[in-house]
């Protein structure tokens, strides 16, 4: 029998696409512990992961999963792009963190508008008993962003810590050699 030969070289951009899918699945499989209502990762996620189309594709997915897609989520779903817009928008800035609950703010007034639209009357009492009613779920996204927004930004301080050290590995087996996976 023949022996097949692969060759694994360990790159950057293998290690980043891993750790990107990975963070996306966590974040999707957070989904399902069930925290309070609007509290949970994903908004940080979108504003800190980076990957626009990793964002969108793990709440879509849970929507499908968990009943389909419902009237009006197409604003849920715009303001879950304010997020990645935000964080794209100000990705170099040292005030990252301040911009955070701006992203929860653009969440809270788009999604609801759009469940004003579709569940409430046409008027400005309608309106103003929309958001008042949403009120507690938004301070759920507010404190759930700057909750995990922090874990984010710590993981990402200690992860460039720890990517001089892979840089070095890295570096360490390109000059000694490739790392070959033999299987039969």
């Amino acid at each position: 029998m023949k022996k097949l030969h692969f060759k694994l070289i360990l790159t950057s951009k293998f290690y980043f696409f891993f750790q990107r899918i990975g963070l996306m699945l966590l974040v999707f499989a957070s989904r399902f512990i069930g925290f309070a209502p609007n509290f949970s990762l994903v908004g940080s996620y979108g504003f800190f992961g980076g990957n626009l189309i990793l964002f969108i594709a793990q709440i879509l997915i849970f929507d499908l999963l968990r009943g389909g897609l419902y009237r009006g989520f197409v604003f849920t779903y715009l303001g879950f792009l304010a997020y990645g817009i935000l964080g794209k928008f100000c990705q170099k800035n040292k005030y990252r963190l301040l911009m955070l609950p701006l992203a929860s703010f653009l969440f809270f007034l788009i999604s609801n508008f759009g469940v004003w639209l579709y569940w409430y009357d046409h008027n400005l009492k309608g309106l103003l008993n929309c958001y008042l009613l949403a009120l507690p779920f938004y301070k759920n996204t507010l404190l759930s962003d700057v909750f995990f927004g922090s874990l984010f930004l710590g993981l990402k301080q200690l992860g460039l810590k720890k990517n001089i050290l892979k840089n070095k590995f890295v570096s360490f087996l390109q000059y000694f050699g490739q790392w070959r996976c033999f299987f039969k």
